[in-house]
């Protein structure tokens, strides 16, 4: 049987939450994060180069969101899985426990 491991890319603006996903993350038997981007722009670039199988992605980013990037994925024939990841706002916090 070959040993599969998928290959994923973090993309998020925060480098907190980019280093933690990967350490979760990298312990995972069958995972390799290969790349990380911090807005939309690196993390195109970036599955371009790597090819990963999985992105893990924030919404909101700065220069391109993931959700314009995600849809630029499918114009350049790229096809990695993705899962997207939201943080609440501040009004939406606010909203939530006020």
């Amino acid at each position: 049987m070959k040993d599969e491991t998928g290959r994923l890319v973090l993309a998020d603006d925060h480098h907190l939450l980019r280093r933690g996903f990967r350490s979760l993350l990298s312990r995972e038997p069958g995972l390799e994060v290969v790349g990380e981007a911090s807005n939309g722009i690196q993390a195109i670039d970036i599955c371009r180069r790597l090819e990963p199988d999985l992105i893990l992605m924030d919404v909101r980013m700065p220069q391109m969101d993931g959700i314009t990037a995600t849809r630029r994925f499918s114009t350049l024939r790229l096809t990695p899985s993705l899962v997207s990841t939201l943080r609440p706002s501040g009004s939406a916090r606010q909203h939530a426990s006020g």
